[in-house]
């Protein structure tokens, strides 16, 4: 199963687009810590960005301002995008496939994570502004969570996290987070953003019918 595919036009040149997938400096511009990308067949791959496990691979196919492929090196995801002139700028494909098929709530993360770096991207190719907005520092408030109709709902609650404290179960329904409203995963991870640890963090919830309310310090790793 494909967990994110997604084709957009940028308003740049081609050779502008493909050196900011191609070189580590441009790729740390909008798309994380890029130690290292070499774009050639057998090329290494390796990303590391703080507070996530580093991620290795390697170059499986290049085709120069065309396409380009690579793999995690345990094998468990594929990388693809493909470039070509477009009449307002160039065009990229991106999609991502993993083995096994992750769970919904993971492949929602995939998209979230690619959405926002493909923004960051285009920031940089067509503003000319380099700020990896997406790999912004974000506090761990210890809930996987999925996007439903009615917004964000808990799936896996870490113990003795913040989530756990204020006794957030699997299945509960965000309705707030501090003063805001919370009705997508980008609202989470903005309120993420915006109390480091230590601050005092409250939320309200729904489960089976019921509001509930909290409130608990945001940890410090």
């Amino acid at each position: 199963m494909v967990d994110y595919e997604r084709t957009l036009t940028l308003r740049a040149p081609l050779t502008r687009v493909w050196r900011a997938f191609t070189e580590p400096e441009e790729l740390r511009a909008w798309h994380g810590n890029a130690k290292l990308f070499e774009p050639r067949p057998g090329g290494r791959v390796l990303f590391d960005d703080e507070g996530w496990p580093p991620v290795p691979g390697r170059v499986v196919e290049v085709e120069p301002q065309r396409l380009l492929r690579w793999v995690c090196d345990d094998d468990d995801c594929e990388i693809t995008e493909w470039f070509s002139a477009a009449a307002d700028g160039t065009s990229v494909t991106v999609r991502q496939v993993s083995q096994p098929t992750p769970p919904e709530h993971e492949r929602q993360s995939y998209q979230l994570g690619w959405d926002e770096s493909l923004a960051d991207l285009a920031l940089l190719v067509e503003h000319g502004v380099a700020e990896s907005r997406h790999m912004s520092p974000r506090v761990d408030l210890g809930a996987r969570t999925r996007q439903v109709t009615a917004g964000v709902q808990m799936v896996e609650v870490a113990p003795g996290s913040w989530a756990a404290s204020v006794d957030l179960r699997p299945g509960d329904l965000l309705i707030r987070l501090g003063p805001a409203p919370v009705f997508s995963r980008s609202d989470l991870a903005l309120i993420a953003r915006s109390h480091p640890p230590g601050t005092r963090l409250e939320v309200e919830y729904a489960r089976a019918g019921e509001r509930h309310r909290a409130t608990a310090i945001v940890p410090v790793r």
